[in-house]
């Protein structure tokens, strides 16, 4: 006899509806969120059985979005939180332009914060910004902030305020947009820390974290600031990971002797010349010995530099690297030199051979990759497997 929909175990239908859910443990996106919010609410519809089911899973209802929705469906987003019984929610909010329903949503958000365990919020604005420092944030590790309104809570202004609350928990930082001073408490703990578009003074910031973090990406409109002549940079002995821009100086503000991946982002033709021309009396001359993977991705070069980067001081200042990854849009001078200076001899008299651990390239363009192929000496050819995979490139 075939068993009917309505026959399924309890058991068996919430180990279908979490299948049915995509999961994320650190970032969670727009699409995931709004994707398994609307299963939590398919699968109660099914018939009574699943309903019943559904109602007793709170883990289904975890996932709270509110993009663009009209006022009606505050009711439903208050409802599906209340089904999901104090669980750890994933939250992603595109804050409204309508004021009644940013003063609605701004209390059911505050209401809940804490048990928000992922919170991004697009569009954030100083309220709701406030709000997140001050709130009881006990379960928060993953928090996300973008804006395009540039504001900046001073620390003297949030001391005058309201206590700002202490983010123990808190290890995966995202902010674009708001002044670092703002973000100086929640970041204190991070592992993972992402920062586009502010003001940086690292050894403000970067210092109480030191310890912790372990990944680090700066964005292209990110500019240090209160940078003393003379002042040390910044020691970060868990960073593993760094994908950066190639700002000219940014090897003499942080060093990071057990850093294993560097990403460079190359957004503008001479930044990669000037970066490699200031690692000699930084990264060049202590190592970083343990990097293994490197990456550099070259935006649209809408003119050619006079030169190439001195390649020497980027061998010298990462020895061990064993993956390359060169990310073009059509094919550069600057790929090429770099080859030519790979199969260059160290020193003179020296058979030491530059990248001897070198074990692979990676490189998107078709073009390129065929100029670098003749390039490329046979004895290092016949020791790498040099990859060609024709991928896109976002502008």
């Amino acid at each position: 006899m075939t068993m009917g929909i309505q026959s399924f175990p309890v058991e068996l239908l919430t180990e279908i509806f979490q299948q049915a859910q995509t999961h994320d443990t650190t970032f969670a996106t727009q699409d995931q969120v709004e994707g398994n919010a609307q299963v939590a609410l398919d699968v109660s519809r099914v018939c009574h059985s699943w309903r019943f089911a559904a109602l007793g899973f709170p883990a289904l209802w975890v996932y709270i979005p509110w993009c663009g929705y009209p006022a009606g469906r505050l009711e439903l987003l208050s409802e599906q939180i209340q089904r999901s019984k104090g669980w750890p929610l994933v939250c992603f909010l595109a804050l409204p332009r309508a004021t009644h329903i940013w003063f609605r949503l701004r209390n059911i958000v505050a209401n809940h914060l804490p048990t928000a365990r992922q919170l991004t919020i697009l569009e954030c604005d100083e309220a709701y910004f406030s709000m997140i420092l001050r709130g009881n944030s006990p379960n928060l590790r993953s928090l996300s902030i973008q804006t395009s309104s540039r504001f900046n809570i001073a620390p003297q202004q949030a001391q005058l305020g309201f206590e700002v609350y202490s983010f123990d928990v808190l290890k995966h930082v995202c902010i674009d947009g708001i002044g670092i001073m703002s973000i100086s408490p929640i970041v204190k703990k991070a592992e993972v820390v992402s920062a586009a578009t502010m003001p940086l003074p690292v050894h403000t910031i970067l210092l109480p974290s030191s310890s912790s973090l372990s990944s680090l990406t700066i964005g292209p409109d990110v500019h240090v600031k209160n940078i003393l002549p003379g002042s040390l940079p910044v020691l970060l002995p868990a960073l593993r990971e760094l994908d950066t821009v190639t700002h000219p100086r940014v090897s003499h503000w942080i060093t990071a002797p057990h850093l294993q991946s560097l990403q460079l982002r190359v957004d503008m033709p001479q930044n990669l010349k000037y970066f490699v021309s200031n690692l000699l009396p930084t990264w060049a001359a202590n190592p970083l010995t343990e990097v293994e993977h490197l990456g550099i991705k070259l935006a649209p070069l809408g003119r050619q530099v006079h030169g190439c980067p001195s390649f020497g001081r980027l061998f010298s200042a990462f020895p061990s690297v064993r993956y390359m990854r060169w990310e073009v849009h059509s094919p550069t001078e600057a790929v090429l030199h770099w080859a030519r200076r790979l199969d260059a001899w160290d020193a003179v008299g020296s058979d030491a051979r530059r990248w001897p651990n070198l074990q692979s390239i990676t490189m998107n363009n078709e073009e390129m990759y065929s100029q670098l192929l003749e390039v490329l000496s046979v004895w290092r050819k016949c020791r790498l497997a040099v990859i060609n995979f024709p991928e896109s490139i976002e502008a």
